[in-house]
């Protein structure tokens, strides 16, 4: 097919802005990919976190009941450090959900 020339000129402009739209599409896309990975790592964190807050009541309940003796330390204080650090862990996957996705 033969175009006139204001055709060809068209054509040609649409074709560049066609590699530009393709070009950003690819970069957004790109970034969706990111952002989806950063999402999963932590959905994976919050899921260890949660995992970990069993772990350390499970571990509160089975020592509460088998305490008997009064000579035994309360439970409160040998449990004390591992309840800081959970609470930290949560606080740090709290912060990375409403920084990261934010």
């Amino acid at each position: 097919m033969v175009y006139s020339q204001p055709v060809m000129y068209l054509l040609l402009q649409l074709n560049e802005e066609l590699s530009k739209v393709d070009e950003k599409l690819k970069k957004t896309e790109s970034l969706l990919k990111s952002k989806n990975l950063k999402i999963m790592k932590i959905n994976d964190d919050k899921k260890q976190a949660l995992a970990a807050q069993f772990a350390a009541k499970s571990t509160f309940r089975r020592v509460h009941a088998a305490r008997k003796d009064d000579d035994i330390p309360l439970t409160e204080a040998t449990l004390a450090p591992s309840e800081a650090e959970l609470k930290l862990v949560k606080m740090e996957v709290y912060y990375n959900l409403k920084f990261d996705i934010g």
